[in-house]
């Protein structure tokens, strides 16, 4: 993974003022190794099995309901889809980067030849030289942590990996909390790069803490008058 980045900032978690989407667009897709080339911004790779809410979590990261389809039958991501992202800062500093849809892995509705396609399209763009400056890992809370996560945090830099707890409204906001620090000390990450995810409890979704973090620390700034 590229490493070409500073130092981690963590903006201050009660702040109410965060960055928000001010373009939002799909530029690139990719279904072969041979696609890959050149961006001109960081990318912040985003992966996570098949049935995690991938493609939820990209929808509302972006604040569009439909950029990233959301199916009701895991593993349709079957593709490398190459998101633009430009954010607002106020009052009028903008950063922008790519967001990284990878396709789902483990669990998934379609043959074994497909998933293995998907595996080796994941593994060379981990091993290229377009490799992801930071990697963004969903895991659903309910779950145990698995080899097949563990192998994306093999190929990070230290300080460039942040994880989301997904499904964080199936448990209290006492024991998300309390996940959120021992998945923390699992993996070897600063508890405040570990985000929880809920749609139904406002208190336990971080995307807007989330989206600021990952603008603030891999985003590029704009540096123009007329941003």
């Amino acid at each position: 993974m590229n490493s070409n980045r500073g130092p981690v900032r963590v903006n201050n978690i009660g702040s109410l003022t965060f960055m928000r989407v001010s373009k939002v667009e799909l530029q690139r897709t990719v279904f072969e190794p041979s696609q890959f080339a050149p961006v001109d911004l960081p990318q912040v790779a985003v992966v996570g099995r098949s049935n995690v809410g991938k493609s939820s979590l990209i929808n509302a990261l972006v604040e569009r309901k439909e950029l990233a389809h959301v199916s009701k039958m895991p593993g349709r991501t079957a593709s490398i889809n190459y998101y633009y992202l430009k954010l607002k800062e106020p009052p009028e500093s903008y950063n922008e980067f790519f967001l990284v849809d990878l396709p789902g892995y483990g669990f998934a509705r379609t043959g074994r030849d497909e998933r293995n396609r998907w595996g080796a399209l994941i593994n060379a763009y981990f091993a290229s030289e377009f490799a992801p400056q930071a990697l963004l890992v969903l895991l659903d809370i309910r779950r145990a942590v698995e080899d097949d996560e563990l192998w994306f945090f093999e190929q990070s830099q230290p300080g460039s990996i942040s994880v989301v707890l997904t499904k964080s409204d199936k448990c209290t906001r006492n024991e998300g909390k309390q996940i959120r620090a021992k998945r923390a000390l699992e993996l070897g990450v600063p508890e405040e790069c570990v985000f929880l995810t809920s749609r139904i409890d406002a208190e336990l979704d971080e995307v807007p803490r989330l989206r600021d973090y990952l603008g603030t620390n891999f985003g590029q700034p704009i540096i123009t008058e007329f941003a």
